[in-house]
């Protein structure tokens, strides 16, 4: 969020380690989001597509480890797990702070 405050760490490792201690505060702040998965519902019925998106956001899928791969696995994957990563069914609007960045 705009106006928070960080502290760089005294242990800081390249290119930091010249501010070590130093704080600085986001004046700006641009949203990351993952790109989303997207469905042709000119192809794909309602039904099925409301099946898909339930079975990407549940638990069977979050806790797939060739998907979400943990964090000290040797293994490689779609994405890194390190706590409660999940894909989530969002609406439109929750892209909009990307569509935002383009006025």
């Amino acid at each position: 969020m705009p106006g928070t405050t960080y502290r760089v760490l005294d242990d800081a490792v390249e290119p930091f380690n010249t501010v070590t201690g130093k704080e600085f505060v986001l004046i700006s702040v641009t949203p990351v989001l993952n790109a989303p998965f997207a469905a042709n519902l000119d192809v794909l019925s309602e039904e099925d597509f409301k099946i898909i998106q339930e079975l990407f956001a549940s638990d069977e899928v979050a806790n797939n480890e060739k998907i979400f791969v943990p964090s000290d696995s040797e293994n490689s994957g779609l994405f890194s797990k390190s706590g409660n990563e999940r894909f989530l069914i969002v609406e439109d609007e929750w892209f909009n702070p990307i569509r935002e960045l383009q006025n």
